[in-house]
């Protein structure tokens, strides 16, 4: 099995979980937790990827992220159109996340902080989807993810509205501050030939050659797919660790 065919099966396995996972990926619940004063199983989540993204940046996002395997889905049948105008549309999920983690930081302090840590915080036996409410919040989420990058193009929910990503954009630059060891796309722009097809491939509809060209392949919408690697006829980009 080659690497991209791989990716997309861990993504796959991901996506046909979420029924169980999606409480842990939840920004409501860690709001309702907060609420009570209780750390969540989707707040233990979020710090887990946070701090991972400073070594890996956002490979949870090309490799794991069951709504990102949703959003190829889309983009391999219906819209695969890359989103020129990433900047504005990115801009959005800052919008939401500031005053998400704002309300969840000012609602623990209410509280008296946390008074409790529950992994399986309004889940059944740690099943997120076990009535009949929580599996249409499934529907309506998995929905709304579709029609996001059904209209957008590429990867539109992860560009616009995703709560995660935010994250391990922060991880990734504390990493990039301290100048630490993580995983990264290494160029060798001496070998590129200018094809494109790195930037074409790209799922985050970036300017891949550019960046190889540039000698660093470095920013923070990439999610460490490896699209650009592997499409490459000059293996122009490899996977590194290290120093970027």
């Amino acid at each position: 099995m080659d690497r991209q065919k791989l990716r997309k099966s861990l993504l796959l396995i991901s996506f046909l979980a979420l029924p169980v996972t999606l409480f842990y990926l939840s920004p409501i619940l860690i709001l309702m937790g907060a609420s009570e004063g209780v750390l969540t199983g989707s707040a233990i989540t979020f710090a887990f990827l946070f701090i991972i993204s400073i070594f890996a940046g956002r490979a949870w996002c090309g490799w794991i992220c069951p709504q990102g395997a949703l959003q190829d889905l889309v983009a391999s049948r219906i819209n695969n159109r890359p989103i020129d105008n990433i900047g504005r549309i990115n801009l959005v999920k800052y919008l939401i996340w500031i005053p998400w983690i704002s309300l969840i930081a000012l609602l623990f302090i209410f509280n008296g902080g946390i008074s409790a840590i529950h992994p399986l915080y309004h889940t059944d036996h740690g099943v997120s989807t076990a009535s009949l409410f929580t599996l249409a919040i499934y529907y309506i989420i998995i929905t709304a993810v579709f029609l996001i990058a059904a209209v957008l193009g590429r990867r539109g929910a992860c560009h616009s509205v995703c709560h995660m990503a935010v994250f391990q954009i922060i991880g990734r630059k504390i990493r990039n501050l301290l100048q630490l060891p993580a995983l990264h796309m290494k160029p060798s722009g001496e070998l590129c030939n200018g094809c494109q097809r790195c930037s074409r491939e790209c799922p985050m509809s970036l300017d891949v050659t550019a960046m190889v060209k540039s000698g660093r392949v470095e920013h923070p919408e990439c999610i460490l797919c490896g699209t650009c690697a592997d499409s490459c006829p000059k293996h122009a980009v490899r996977y590194a660790f290290g120093w970027n």
